[in-house]
Protein backbone atom coordinates (compact mmCIF):
# COMPACT_ATOMS: atom_id res chain seq x y z
CA UNK A 1 0.00 0.00 0.00
CA UNK A 2 2.82 2.41 0.76
CA UNK A 3 5.29 1.11 -1.83
CA UNK A 4 5.09 4.20 -4.11
CA UNK A 5 5.60 6.57 -1.18
CA UNK A 6 8.56 4.51 0.06
CA UNK A 7 10.12 4.49 -3.42
CA UNK A 8 9.61 8.27 -3.71
CA UNK A 9 11.27 8.71 -0.29
CA UNK A 10 8.10 10.35 1.07
CA UNK A 11 8.00 7.65 3.74
CA UNK A 12 10.78 5.70 5.35
CA UNK A 13 10.63 2.09 6.49
CA UNK A 14 11.25 1.82 10.22
CA UNK A 15 12.09 -1.85 9.90
CA UNK A 16 12.56 -4.48 7.22
CA UNK A 17 10.15 -6.72 9.15
CA UNK A 18 6.53 -6.73 7.99
CA UNK A 19 3.44 -8.57 9.13
CA UNK A 20 -0.24 -8.73 8.19
CA UNK A 21 -2.34 -7.25 10.96
CA UNK A 22 -5.82 -7.85 9.59
CA UNK A 23 -6.84 -4.22 10.13
CA UNK A 24 -6.70 -1.28 7.70
CA UNK A 25 -5.00 1.03 10.24
CA UNK A 26 -2.97 0.59 13.40
CA UNK A 27 -1.78 3.21 15.84
CA UNK A 28 1.02 2.63 18.30
CA UNK A 29 1.99 5.24 20.86
CA UNK A 30 3.44 5.52 24.32
CA UNK A 31 0.70 5.88 26.95
CA UNK A 32 2.05 9.33 27.87
CA UNK A 33 1.12 10.60 24.37
CA UNK A 34 -2.49 9.33 24.48
CA UNK A 35 -3.75 12.53 26.14
CA UNK A 36 -2.45 14.83 23.38
CA UNK A 37 -5.29 16.47 21.45
CA UNK A 38 -3.79 15.66 18.04
CA UNK A 39 -3.25 12.00 18.95
CA UNK A 40 -6.75 11.71 20.44
CA UNK A 41 -8.20 13.22 17.26
CA UNK A 42 -6.38 10.68 15.08
CA UNK A 43 -7.52 7.75 17.23
CA UNK A 44 -11.07 9.12 17.15
CA UNK A 45 -10.94 9.41 13.36
CA UNK A 46 -9.67 5.85 12.97
CA UNK A 47 -12.25 4.54 15.42
CA UNK A 48 -15.12 6.25 13.60
CA UNK A 49 -13.90 4.73 10.32
CA UNK A 50 -14.19 1.22 11.64
CA UNK A 51 -10.68 0.45 12.84
CA UNK A 52 -11.22 -2.36 15.35
CA UNK A 53 -9.15 -2.73 18.47
CA UNK A 54 -8.38 0.94 19.06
Amino acid sequence: MARADLEAAQLIALSSVSMRLGHPYCAFMPPAKADRADIAALVDLLTKNGAPGV
